[in-house]
């Protein structure tokens, strides 16, 4: 019955999208584009001998979900599979429209009965693949009606998600019902799944970010993002706060740094402060307050690496290199956590930091299994940072996170190579 009746108001949801038109470039750069990019798909499958090879559909709605599902792509044989890759934003198709990771690519179909009818049935993969978070019912209700092989990798499952409030319940298991796989991170996702579907869709493979963040560390070990005056000093990170973190961030570093600069240079630490957005005006209102209160800070774009200045406070203004920047850092504060859940902790993790967040982390399997294990530290007030950055005086422990964060990531690595190994048998 509610999925009766999601078919029927999603081409409601459609008139919307195209009354937006005017307002948003990105959905006019993607409705003009998708069925150029789709033609493009089938042109290139008309050259294939689908006898020979098996076609493999991974999809992927951003960048954040395009570099989870890189080291599967990355194993798999491509003598044995074809492999189109599909997007949503056009903010990543632009970037990896060529990437030699797959095939060929294109847009995604929007989640309407008739659009998503279309597209598999001129595509008509062997498998339809997607990751995270990204379920439409109409996508898995035409792929199970054209006996196309549906799978959710990295699939999960938050106590706040839509997907098993009470009044959705009756829909979640329709939709459910029209998948075929559901591979899942861990015992305690798989618990949560079971309220939405069976027993025998669920299979527990690992999840691909450790391994793509595993491979990012190794093929950036040898690059330094720091000058060499990072190398000999205790270095604290906030990594992707946003504007709820501030208060807390900046109070716990005048509290525990009086003087500023000075105390940082007695205690021989550094800050690296990294926001979620960069946004020239919100990081001028960060550095005055800090300034203020005795702190110099200096911005990323402003180092001079040739030179051995001096650089105690240091604000990143610069996108992307955040994953890379734990491998300098002994404690990190990752952001996020006083509103829409914390960011990724196993960056910081992979390199052995002690970690630290707010307290909604409801969204991350990982971000809960490292706080009841010890392994990451909650703060809720300025007092629990505070002691979080007391940890620069108990060696010991430290050394001991160390490990410990360590030998926690690599546990859970080589899940592309579950996720595929189990995608090979089932197709």
């Amino acid at each position: 019955m509610f999925l009766l009746f999601y078919f029927l108001i999603s081409p409601v949801l459609l008139i919307i999208i195209y009354i937006s038109l005017p307002f948003n470039k990105k959905i006019r750069v993607y409705l003009n584009k998708k069925n150029k990019t789709v033609h493009h798909v089938i042109d290139a499958l008309s050259k294939i001998n689908r006898k020979e090879k098996k076609v493999l559909l991974f999809h992927a709605a951003s960048a954040g979900e395009f570099e989870q599902i890189q080291p599967i792509l990355n194993q798999i044989n491509r003598k044995k599979y074809f492999i189109i890759q599909t997007f949503t934003s056009p903010t990543i198709y632009n970037v990896a429209h060529n990437n030699s990771l797959f095939d060929v690519c294109c847009y995604h179909p929007l989640d309407v009965i008739w659009q998503s009818y279309s597209f598999f049935k001129k595509v008509n993969p062997d498998a339809y693949i997607v990751t995270r978070h990204d379920i439409w019912p109409s996508h898995l209700f035409i792929t199970r009606k054209l006996n196309i092989k549906s799978y959710y990798i990295n699939a999960n499952l938050h106590k706040k998600s839509i997907w098993i409030k009470k009044i959705l319940l009756s829909f979640s298991k329709s939709v459910f019902n029209y998948l075929d796989f559901c591979l899942v991170p861990s015992e305690n996702i798989k618990n949560k799944f079971l309220q939405i579907t069976s027993k025998q869709k669920i299979h527990i493979t690992g999840d691909s970010r450790f391994d793509q963040i595993l491979n990012r560390k190794n093929c950036n070990q040898d690059l330094n993002f720091l000058p060499s005056t990072y190398d000999n000093s205790f270095n604290i990170i906030f990594g992707s706060y946003d504007e709820y973190d501030v208060p807390i961030m900046i109070d716990s570093l005048i509290n525990y740094y009086p003087n500023g600069a000075q105390s940082l240079k007695d205690l021989g630490h550094k800050i690296i402060l990294v926001p979620h957005e960069i946004h020239e005006k919100d990081i001028q209102k960060t550095a005055k307050k800090l300034q203020r209160n005795q702190f110099k800070t200096i911005l990323y774009s402003e180092i001079d690496f040739s030179s051995s200045q001096e650089c105690s406070l240091l604000i990143v203004d610069k996108v992307g290199i955040l994953a890379d920047l734990y491998k300098h850092t002994q404690l990190a504060y990752i952001g996020s956590g006083f509103y829409d859940g914390v960011h990724s902790v196993i960056e910081p993790a992979v390199y052995g930091n002690a970690v630290s967040f707010g307290p909604n982390i409801e969204l991350l399997d990982e971000a809960k299994h490292m706080y009841h294990n010890q392994l990451g530290f909650m703060i809720k007030d300025k007092n629990d940072m505070i002691s979080f950055f007391d940890l620069h005086k108990q060696k010991t422990r430290l050394n001991q996170i160390h490990r410990d964060v360590i030998q926690y990531v690599n546990h859970n690595a080589n899940a592309s190579e579950k996720i595929i190994h189990f995608i090979e048998k089932t197709i």
